[in-house]
């Protein structure tokens, strides 16, 4: 073996040298009848075949340097399993004298990653369910106000020989243009405005909103298409009382939520063992539990308000006023109109309070946290083991903002 000079770190303090204290100095070991030194030195790749086939103690060391630009959140849970075949690839050869050892921080660093998201996620669904309630009522409003103001032009239709089936074709090439326009629009606008990965689940929900919308303006358009001209020419609508089937359903959906209530106060958001490392994943019920208790409201109201609504018009229809007595009928007639709004409005009372309560309960939570877990200004981990540079300074450490 050749050596052709000696190398002298200009700055040994620096963060290239962070936990190589064996290429800094020699190390003393024997006696002084037998001294003996280890050294670290430098050696060509091409060296490394006579190196294994030669009887000297020596230790080869790749040392490769991490790039956080080429990690992927979505990638989290792959990347997971494999560091975990690194782990085992790397002491599959520990057998005898050449031993090969990966040693890396990375899978505490990704598990900690994918167990803070999963509960993250759990919580965010929150924020996810109860939108998507709100716009669905939103949008049925939309509808029924378009299909109002449509009646005279879909019953003179009907009333000059066009069928049902026309009547809705055309409504639904009307819907598939008024409302695909406007989710592609609101799609690309999205991915314009708002910074974020390429995902196709965001194509997927938009395709979903306007398949939703079309149904639901074709569905308000379908009493005038399928009905009898002579129910359809009313100026008063029929009162049909409720059927046991829907009273049924509409129980079921409120004991659902009262149940559904009860457990998130009993366990949370997250199902899972609750030990550390273990998985946790959203519960879809318990998530919903804001759309569905203002679903549950909105259904006790509605089967309860009609009551005061007629003793109201009773003693409205004693006086000599019109347009209470108008108002109050066109209340208890029109249920559709009515009932709606009063359920839209509810969702949104109930959905605004539980996100109130939850983000006051996110930000003492994390304050609480962050004290317990930090205690301090600073918190620093080195998850492989050794010495901290001296020179480290970590209000200069990128990401760092006080």
């Amino acid at each position: 073996m050749e050596v052709v000079g000696l190398f002298e770190p200009i700055d040994a303090t620096s963060l290239y040298w962070s936990g190589q204290d064996d290429l800094l100095a020699a190390v003393q070991h024997g006696n002084d009848d037998a001294p003996i030194a280890w050294v670290a030195a430098y050696v060509s790749a091409d060296i490394y075949p006579d190196l294994f086939a030669s009887t000297l103690r020596f230790h080869y060391t790749w040392r490769l340097n991490i790039d956080p630009a080429r990690f992927d959140a979505s990638q989290a849970e792959q990347l997971q399993v494999d560091l975990q075949r690194l782990g085992l690839i790397g002491n599959a050869d520990a057998a005898g004298t050449n031993q090969v050892t990966v040693i890396t921080g990375l899978p505490g660093i990704v598990n900690a990653f994918v167990t803070q998201r999963a509960a993250t996620q759990s919580t965010l669904s929150l924020a996810a369910v109860g939108p998507f309630g709100l716009a669905g009522g939103a949008l049925a409003m939309v509808a029924l106000l378009l299909a109002g103001r449509r009646r005279s032009a879909l019953t003179l239709a009907r009333g000059r020989g066009a069928s049902g089936s026309l009547v809705l074709g055309t409504q639904l090439w009307e819907s598939l243009l008024v409302a695909g326009g406007a989710a592609v629009l609101g799609y690309l606008a999205a991915v314009a405005l708002i910074p974020g990965r390429a995902d196709m689940l965001s194509a997927v929900l938009a395709a979903a909103v306007a398949v939703g919308a079309v149904l639901v303006l074709v569905a308000a358009a379908w009493p005038a298409a399928r009905k009898p001209l002579g129910q359809l020419e009313r100026e008063d609508a029929p009162v049909l009382r409720v059927s046991p089937r829907r009273l049924v359903l509409e129980l079921t959906v409120v004991g659902i939520a009262i149940g559904a209530a009860l457990l998130l106060r009993q366990r949370g958001l997250s199902s899972g063992s609750g030990d550390v490392g273990s998985a946790v994943h959203g519960d879809p019920l318990l998530a919903s539990v804001p759309a569905l208790s203002g679903l549950a409201a909105g259904i006790l109201a509605l089967r309860l308000y009609p009551v005061p609504v007629r003793a109201l018009g009773w003693l409205a229809a004693k006086g000599r006023g019109f347009v209470p007595v108008v108002a109050l009928r066109t209340v208890a007639r029109h249920s559709a109109g009515a009932n709606l709004p009063l359920l839209v409005l509810l969702l949104t009372a109930a959905f605004g309070t539980f996100a109130s309560v939850v983000g006051t309960s996110l930000d003492r939570g994390q304050v609480a946290a962050s004290y317990l877990q930090v205690g301090a200004d600073y918190r620093l981990e080195n998850a492989l083991g050794g010495v901290l540079p001296p020179s480290l300074d970590v209000a200069k450490v990128a990401g760092v903002e006080a």
